[in-house]
């Protein structure tokens, strides 16, 4: 019976031996963060290249809508002002004038392309920029203002006003252009090496400051600044990167493995 007792722990003994020889070792605790790190970054690449082109796409649809309104609208402006300059040229000078359904097209279309020269020769920022001061509301006017009321008070605030319609006039080229620029981030964030980048993140966030551009430089990194900019929360700084609060508690949170 003891021989038999004996004969038990010797073989527990060994399995437990056995055991320890093939068990996988622990992972390092350094190299779980870093293969985190690449998984949120594919994670990243992934969501955020769909998610500009279905943006791009919207943007683009409604950039067109929005043009073809500007221009029958500026159809009709056009239509309705020649309708006065010929009832003027009719009681004056006793001649009808005449206005071709061909020329109101080419002037719709011309006022449309000044709309591209004047979004692209203009700061985006200088349009929604309204200067400071107390604005009368509608709430102000008596009821019975009517249209004439919001004519006077446009009138009365002129400068607000022209850049206020301007405004509305540039939501066409500013969404066209503005898809064009998602599309192209998504085809940037498409091309993303994870492999690297995430080598580079994960350098970046071991470092609870500023890291120098000469560093950098000299790590060999200098070739991945571009690819950079395509991820959020990374900031680059007049002396060197940095990562933001955000992305730092997003990475303290990741979980190994």
């Amino acid at each position: 019976m003891l021989l038999v007792r004996l004969f038990g722990i010797v073989r527990h003994q060994a399995e437990l031996k056995t055991w320890s020889r093939t068990a996988p070792p622990e992972p390092d605790a350094d190299v779980m963060n870093s293969e985190a790190i690449k998984a949120w970054l594919k994670r990243k690449k992934t969501s955020g290249t769909l998610s500009r082109k279905v943006m791009a796409i919207g943007a683009a649809l409604a950039g067109m809508a929005v043009l073809l309104l500007t221009f029958w609208f500026t159809y009709a402006i056009i239509w309705v002002g020649f309708q006065g300059v010929a009832a003027f040229a009719s009681l004056v000078f006793a001649k009808r004038l005449h206005l071709a359904h061909e020329w109101r097209l080419l002037g719709s279309g011309i006022f449309i392309l000044l709309l591209f020269l004047q979004h692209f020769r203009t700061n985006p920022w200088y349009w929604g920029d309204y200067p400071e001061r107390d604005y009368a509301t509608s709430r102000s006017l008596p009821a019975s203002a009517g249209v004439m009321g919001g004519l006077g008070l446009m009138l009365a605030y002129p400068g607000a006003s022209a850049n206020m319609i301007a405004d509305i006039l540039l939501s066409g080229p500013r969404l066209l252009t503005g898809a064009w620029n998602l599309w192209q981030e998504s085809r940037r964030l498409a091309q993303l090496d994870e492999e690297v980048c995430g080598q580079l993140l994960e350098f970046l966030a071991r470092r609870p400051a500023v890291v120098p551009y000469e560093e950098l430089r000299a790590a060999g990194w200098e070739a991945w600044f571009g690819q950079l900019r395509n991820i959020d929360g990374i900031v680059f700084l007049e002396k060197g990167l940095n990562l933001s609060s955000e992305l730092r508690q997003e990475f303290s949170k990741l979980k190994p493995g």
